[in-house]
């Protein structure tokens, strides 16, 4: 079955090197806006070095109220953006505040190790984004994440369980209450 999607212009695609302690390689992401030029986006479309991602669109007035508490300079983990996504990827907000470093919204905190703080001008980033040009982009929902050469050759021949790292992807564990997920198949995983 073929979804539907919203339509979105790409005005930049991007990289960003991780921030954690024992992270490897960078994120490649898009800065995204409706095609009215209104409402600007994030997605994360790659990841060097491992690791599951959420490939969902990110509301970039999410993040920002995600980081309303944090706007007078104190300094935030990057579990603070984790209610910006839906999918519940571990590695979602630590990728999220890789992208929000490059774009010079985010630095490192002075003084405590492994933390963020608010910089940069947030209205001025947000009006040169939607000053930039873009060109129609359909979000890649239905894949899995891919994460390097090797586990795409994988894929592509069908040896997809191999690629799941340290336990079941968590599309694939049961887990309790009412956001529990059931068993599924790669295909099902967040997006």
């Amino acid at each position: 079955m073929t979804e539907t999607h919203p339509s979105y212009l790409s005005l930049k695609l991007a990289k960003a090197k991780k921030t954690g302690q024992r992270a490897t390689g960078e994120i490649t992401y898009r800065v995204l806006c409706d095609p009215r030029k209104t409402l600007l986006a994030l997605t994360i479309v790659a990841n060097e070095g491992g690791g599951y991602w959420s490939r969902e669109i990110i509301p970039f007035e999410g993040i920002e109220l995600c980081l309303a508490d944090f706007s007078d300079g104190k300094p935030l983990p990057a579990k603070a953006l984790r209610d910006a996504f839906v999918g519940k990827s571990v590695n979602n907000a630590g990728f999220l505040a890789a992208i929000l470093r490059a774009e010079g919204l985010l630095e490192a905190a002075p003084d405590v190790v492994h933390q963020h703080r608010v910089t940069g001008s947030w209205e001025q980033w947000k009006s040169q984004q939607l000053q930039l040009d873009g060109e129609p982009y359909v979000p890649e929902t239905t894949k899995p994440p891919v994460t390097s050469p090797a586990e795409s050759a994988e894929l592509s021949s069908g040896k997809v369980n191999t690629i799941i790292r340290d336990g079941p992807h968590p599309s694939q564990r049961k887990g309790r209450g009412s956001k529990a997920r059931s068993v599924g198949t790669p295909q099902e995983q967040e997006t």
